[in-house]
This record gives structure tokens, sequence and C-alpha cells, in this order.
């Protein structure tokens, strides 16, 4: 949680989150669970791939439908960092809830825009609300799951 709330800070003023804290933060995910009696290695190793292939994903096609960068890399590596801490399930539900955390954000900004008839050019960082979404998920993506399909 250490590391979402440090990238969030950093990416909230500096619009980046540095590479100093995804490449380590990975690493110590998957090196922790080797002794989560909660969580299984594997799930780790595949978290990392999961979460930062489909942010990737979302990064190419929102690129080409923007002809623009649309996001940037740090928020691919830090879908791996979640991935590597929470496994690959918590890292599509982190992508999932941070979408949704960001558009709630968004919409009053929108909105605003729309009543003063000034359309601003400001960035919205996604890493703040992929890093909330990362924490949800960390702590009840049980929960969440059942929710969504209950068996």
């Amino acid at each position: 949680f250490a590391l979402l709330l440090s990238a969030t800070l950093i990416d909230f003023e500096h619009k980046i989150i540095p590479n100093k804290i995804t490449y380590p933060g990975t690493v110590l995910g998957v090196g922790l669970s080797l002794f989560r009696s909660d969580f299984i290695w594997l799930d780790s190793l595949t978290g990392i791939p999961v979460g930062a292939g489909l942010l990737l994903v979302v990064r190419f096609l929102g690129s080409l439908l923007f002809r623009k960068e649309a996001m940037g890399l740090g928020d691919v590596k830090l879908m791996a960092v979640i991935g590597a801490f929470a496994g690959w399930q918590a890292a599509i539900l982190s992508i999932f809830l941070g979408s949704i955390v960001g558009t709630l954000y968004s919409i009053p900004l929108l909105i605003k825009e729309a009543r003063t008839g000034r359309r601003t050019t400001h960035v919205i960082s996604f890493g703040p609300f992929l890093a909330i979404g990362g924490l949800i998920a960390a702590l009840a993506q049980d929960r969440i799951w059942t929710f969504l399909w209950p068996v």
C-alpha cells in the first residue's frame, strides 16, 4: 500500500510513476508471494503480464483512437506491481474499478467545462485510480467477484 500511495502522490504532482517504484515493487511483490500463506507465487507471476498486458492493449488502442499517447507506460508498470502483489484476478478488477473511480472523478470536471464553456487541456493521471482500484481489489476481491458472479 505504501508503493501505491507513493505512486499516487507522485503521479498527481508530476504526471509520472517512477521506475524506482515500479521495478522494485514488482520484484518485491513476487518475492513476498513466496512467503504468503493466503496466496501462491504463480498467481503473482501471472498477475504481472495480465495486469500490465491488459493495460498495454488499452494504451495501444487508445493511442490509435485519439492519435496521440493515451496513457503513459508508468500506468502499465504500476499494473505489474498490483498484479505481482495481488494476482491476476485482482489486476483485472483493479483496472475495472480504477476506470469507474476515474470516471466518477472526471464527470464533475466535464460538467464544469460544459457550464463555463471553457475546455481545459489538463491531463488526468490514471495511476491514482489504478492504485485505488488495486487497494479495493486487494482488500475485497473475493466479495466483489462473488457479488458479480454469484454461484
